[in-house]
């Protein structure tokens, strides 16, 4: 009786340190269940309240930070197609194959009213920060764009990062918008002398994985949609959405 009294504390322990990770089951909030399909400024005065801040809005969520948490997100739907869209997210094979590049999912309502993501931090502007996110995180299509000045125009840096994953993960002449040939002859002249050495990257060669198995869309590789996670200490590649 002793073991099992034992055993049953040391879930009950494992249980609350769960808890405390992931932070607050909304579904648990007094009024929150009363609001699911409720008022949205009730809502989030509801959140507020309990200490969940809004940090974004999206075409169909809500996302807050979970007080006492600060690696993971909450997302609430605040709209008909919202749950759809966190069930896409949390089932999608790409969670489970592609893990290392797409933000993790935590928990989810039963029925996809709310998740938990792993917190990103988006690459947002240009610039400067466009320049220091390719140089960390694509170093040799950062030499490319460095060398053809491709800075100086915001969309080029994407632009040249789809059809860098195109290369790298078929190897073959860009035809058209298809892979990103927007870029201009000049990139894809300094494309073509570092073909073989562009998978040499990790994040380019497990997007590179990643589009030829699930097609990424030009229109994903924008500034809002890639950025970082932290994991173990170190800065990771994300890329938020697919299609």
């Amino acid at each position: 009786m002793k073991q099992l009294l034992e055993s049953w504390n040391r879930f009950l322990d494992e249980g609350e340190e769960e808890e405390k990770y992931f932070g607050i089951n909304p579904e648990e909030i007094p009024g929150f269940k009363e609001l699911r399909n409720g008022n949205q400024a009730e809502m989030f005065s509801l959140m507020q309240a309990n200490g969940f801040k809004r940090i974004g809005r999206g075409g169909y969520r809500l996302a807050y930070a979970i007080p006492g948490v600060d690696d993971i997100i909450l997302k609430i739907s605040w709209s008909n197609e919202g749950p759809e869209q966190n069930k896409k997210e949390a089932n999608n094979p790409i969670q489970t194959e592609f893990s290392d590049i797409v933000p993790k999912i935590y928990e989810a309502a039963d029925d996809y009213f709310w998740i938990k993501q792993e917190k990103v931090v988006p690459m947002d502007k240009s610039g400067m920060e466009a320049e220091e996110y390719f140089q960390m995180f694509f170093p040799r299509i950062h030499k490319v764009l460095k060398r053809c000045k491709a800075y100086d125009d915001r969309w080029k840096p994407f632009d040249a990062l789809m059809l860098g994953i195109s290369l790298a993960a078929n190897r073959i002449e860009p035809q058209g918008d298809n892979c990103g040939r927007a870029s201009g002859d000049k990139i894809w002249k300094c494309f073509k002398q570092n073909i073989e050495t562009l998978g040499q990257d990790v994040a380019t060669r497990r997007l590179a994985q990643a589009h030829k198995k699930y097609k990424i869309e030009k229109n994903d590789i924008h500034d809002g949609n890639i950025g970082y996670v932290v994991r173990n200490g170190k800065k990771q590649f994300v890329i938020l959405d697919f299609g």
